[in-house]
């Protein structure tokens, strides 16, 4: 099965309550606080330092606020996923969760720097090649919430530029049912405007992280095709609920799909299969 196959929605209900743009939503809080100054357990010095200067910025650039804390086991190997919209959602992110995770980010940032390249490998990045099947990062991330560590990875594969949920790719579900861990799904909400917001420190708008329950895929491992399928659809569905209606995207879907979507998706299945893409690609 190619790992680049997209995935929609088709027989999934959506709930369709608060439709708000992206810009102008109001946000509603559950159990909401400020991001707290606590070192995340197992967090190296790299990684100390950079969530202490974020910590800064957001205090005087934006207002940070997390929900369901409660939601992120205090030991073991998870997969948290996330969408990726045009901001800078993973500062957000890696600064809330009170446990350090490894971070699936693309070959190029590696590259793009020496001094980038030390502050991600000493940070436990994990470098993926999203161009070809890159086995080594799919062993590594495997490896790595077994031994009971949290991996953060973008289900996308890439950002969405109108911050609203694409397609996605199997890798994060391939590497859930292989490890046997759970699924932690987060959605960010205005990353793009706390990020942009500097130095306009008067206007502090609101970043929202909202951290979702737990859950476990049920298959048989990464190569039952069913699994995998059935499995990335349950986790954009949970990361959607996270988000406000018009940042649903294609997870917006009524629950009963047209006869011209189910035939675009086979369409689209049938293009994937004929492409020869790899069938490791973790994105």
């Amino acid at each position: 099965m190619s790992d680049t196959e997209a995935v929609d929605t088709a027989g999934n209900p959506q709930s369709q309550s608060g439709r708000h743009t992206p810009g102008d939503m109001p946000l509603q809080f559950g159990r909401s606080r400020p991001t707290a100054w606590f070192p995340q357990r197992n967090a190296n010095w790299v990684y100390w330092c950079a969530c202490q200067y974020l910590r800064i910025y957001y205090l005087l650039a934006a207002r940070l606020r997390v929900e369901g804390l409660e939601n992120v086991p205090r030991k073991g190997g998870a997969v948290v996923v996330c969408n990726h919209g045009p901001g800078n959602d993973y500062f957000p992110v890696g600064v809330s969760l009170p446990r350090m995770p490894r971070i699936m980010a693309k070959v190029e940032i590696f590259n793009w720097h020496p001094i980038m390249r030390f502050i991600m490998t000493t940070g436990g990045a994990i470098p993926v090649d999203r161009g070809a099947g890159d086995v080594e990062a799919l062993r590594t991330s495997i490896d790595a919430v077994r031994s009971g560590e949290l991996l953060l990875i973008f289900p996308e594969g890439h950002r969405s530029e109108d911050g609203k949920l694409q397609t996605a790719k199997t890798g994060a579900t391939r590497i859930a049912l292989d490890a046997n861990v759970p699924i932690i799904p987060v959605g960010v909400i205005n990353a793009e405007a706390g990020w942009n917001n500097f130095p306009r420190f008067w206007k502090r708008p609101i970043v929202l992280v909202r951290i979702g329950k737990p859950f476990v895929l049920e298959g048989k491992g990464g190569q039952d095709r069913a699994a995998v399928l059935a499995g990335t659809r349950r986790i954009m569905m949970a990361i959607a609920e996270l988000l406000p209606y018009a940042m649903r995207g294609v997870w917006a879907e009524p629950a009963q799909p047209t006869a011209r979507a189910g035939r675009d998706a086979r369409a689209r299945e049938r293009a994937e299969a004929e492409s020869g893409a790899p069938d490791v690609n973790l994105g």
